[in-house]
Parts: C-alpha cells; sequence; structure tokens
C-alpha cells in the first residue's frame, strides 16, 4: 500500500473522531489545554490500536468479531446522543465544566469511532501493508484532526449556543448509525 492510500485511509478513519471533537467543543464550556490533549490522545491512540489489533484479527479470527463491534458503536454513540439531547432540552444553566470530556466517556467515544479501523485493519493484513507505519498514521491524523475538531466546536458554540447540545446528539447518534449502515446493513 502506497503513502498517499495511507493518508487517505487515515483521513477517513479520523473524520468520525473529528466529528464527536466538534460536538464535544460545541458543548462543552470550560475546555482547557489538558481536557483536548487529553481527548486528541485517546482519538489518536484508539484508532491506532484498534488498527493494529485489526491486523492481528485480520491473520487469525474471522469477520463475526468485527460485525459485533458496530453493534457495540451504535449503541454507545447513540446512548451518548441522545443523553446530550434530553440535556439541551432541559431548562438547567449550562453547566461550566468540561463534562464531554470525562474519562470515561472519552474512552467509550474513542472505542466507538475507532470501529472502523478495527475492520480496516483486518483489510490490511490480508494487503500485507505496513501496519506499523499505518497506525502511526491513523493515529496522528486522528490526533490532529481532534484538536482542530474542538477549537471547531468552540467556535460553532459561539455561534449557536445551547443548541449545541442538540446539534451534538445529533452529530453522535448520525454517526453511530452511519458506522452501523455502511458495515453491517449495507454488507
Amino acid at each position: 500500500m502506497d503513502a498517499v492510500t495511507t493518508w487517505f485511509i487515515a483521513l477517513g478513519l479520523a473524520m468520525d473522531a473529528f466529528a464527536v471533537a466538534v460536538s464535544n467543543g460545541a458543548v462543552a464550556k470550560a475546555i482547557g489545554a489538558w481536557h483536548v490533549l487529553r481527548m486528541a490522545l485517546m482519538f489518536g491512540v484508539f484508532q491506532a490500536g484498534m488498527l493494529l489489533l485489526g491486523s492481528l484479527l485480520g491473520r487469525t479470527v474471522s469477520e463475526q468479531l468485527t460485525s459485533l463491534a458496530y453493534w457495540i458503536a451504535l449503541f454507545v454513540l447513540g446512548a451518548i446522543g441522545v443523553n446530550m439531547i434530553l440535556s439541551g432540552f432541559g431548562n438547567k444553566k449550562p453547566k461550566q465544566r468540561a463534562e464531554g470530556m470525562r474519562i470515561g466517556t472519552l474512552l467509550m467515544l474513542a472505542l466507538a469511532t475507532s470501529v472502523d479501523a478495527l475492520a480496516v485493519g483486518v483489510t490490511m493484513a490480508f494487503m500485507r501493508a505496513d501496519i506499523g507505519v499505518a497506525a502511526a498514521i491513523v493515529g496522528g491524523v486522528a490526533f490532529g484532526l481532534s484538536v482542530i475538531g474542538v477549537f471547531a466546536g468552540r467556535f460553532l458554540s459561539a455561534v449557536i449556543g445551547r443548541r449545541g447540545e442538540l446539534i451534538g446528539g445529533l452529530i453522535l447518534i448520525a454517526i453511530g448509525v452511519k458506522i452501523f449502515v455502511e458495515n453491517v446493513l449495507l454488507v
């Protein structure tokens, strides 16, 4: 696999992480540099790690395991999205903490947005790609786009206000449905 193809794959895989980062940036009111770095690191590490895991699975296990991952992504992103939407309809004053940046929530989001990388890793195993280089590129691109996404979300939040939680929740649900439909229903 050539370098240009690897970079395009990395960009494609990082789009879900980017969208979630935009959503988090739009919803969370107080995001410090540590929160942004932690989220970007988790997304980058999970993207690279799932690519490596997928490559390993591609050499040893069948497709059934990867299809289960898409159900998990649908459930996790859907549940978090519904929670954000319900929170957006509440009459409470917006929280001034980085709620979307809690470690448990970030772990679930990182896992859910990286299931595509698992499937791509399986494919790369069959193509005999240099998985180490590919994982480094995929992780780096996911990290960079996650940082950019948070700041884009903060800008959008200033423009759209409290509707950010509603829009962010809808984005998460849409990503979960997209992952599920593309990889389970359309296969």
